[in-house]
C-alpha cells in the first residue's frame, strides 16, 4: 500500500525541496495530479489532489561502489573525492573541501585506482547536498553531494552501462 503525506514534501526523505517533472500520458488521465522529483534523494513522487502519494519512478538503479572509486571534478577543483553511489543518470560523492560547491561541472572523471578504470563524463549538474559530519578542529567541511549527468552521448551511455558493474559492490 502506498504512503500518503498530507503536505507536499518528499515521502521518502521528508524534504520540501522538489521540482515538477514531465508526466506520462496515463498520469494526465487522473485529474488534479502533479508529478515531482525530490532534489535531495532524486526520487519521484506523485501528488493527487494535493496529497503526496508514493509511486517511485527512479529512471536508473543506484549501485553502491567499492572503496577506492574516486571522482575528479576539473577544471573547477583539482581534488578527487570518494564516490558513495553511482547510476547511469548520476552519482553522489563525499565532498571534503574548504572551497564552495560548484553548481555545474564542465568535465569530470571517474577513477578506480586498483582496476585502472578512467571514465570521462562531459558535464554534471549538482542538485543538492546532504550535510555530513564536519571534521573537528578544521575549516574543511564534509558533505554528500549528488549530481545528475548532462549531455551524455551514446558512447558515454554505453561506457557507463559497461563500467558500473565493475565499480559496484556485488
Amino acid at each position: 500500500m502506498a504512503k500518503l503525506a498530507f503536505n507536499k514534501r518528499c515521502p521518502y526523505c521528508k524534504n520540501k525541496s522538489y521540482g515538477r517533472v514531465y508526466r506520462k500520458f496515463w498520469m494526465r488521465l487522473i485529474p488534479k495530479t502533479r508529478y515531482y522529483e525530490c532534489h535531495v534523494c532524486l526520487r519521484n513522487f506523485m501528488a493527487i489532489f494535493g496529497i503526496s502519494d508514493i509511486f517511485e519512478r527512479r529512471k536508473y538503479r543506484h549501485y553502491e561502489v567499492q572503496d577506492n572509486v574516486l571522482v575528479n571534478l576539473y577544471p573547477d577543483l583539482s581534488e578527487a573525492f570518494p564516490v558513495v553511489n553511482i547510476s547511469r543518470g548520476g552519482l553522489s560523492f563525499r565532498f571534503t573541501t574548504d572551497k564552495e560547491q560548484p553548481t555545474t561541472i564542465k568535465e569530470l572523471e571517474i577513477l578506480h585506482s586498483v582496476k585502472g578504470i578512467r571514465l570521462k563524463i562531459p558535464s554534471m549538474t549538482m542538485l543538492d547536498y546532504e550535510p555530513y559530519n564536519g571534521l573537528s578542529g578544521s575549516d574543511r567541511k564534509t558533505r554528500i553531494c549528488r549530481g545528475k549527468f548532462n549531455d551524455l552521448t551514446r558512447k558515454h551511455k554505453v561506457l557507463l552501462k559497461d563500467t558500473i558493474p565493475e565499480l559496484s559492490k556485488n
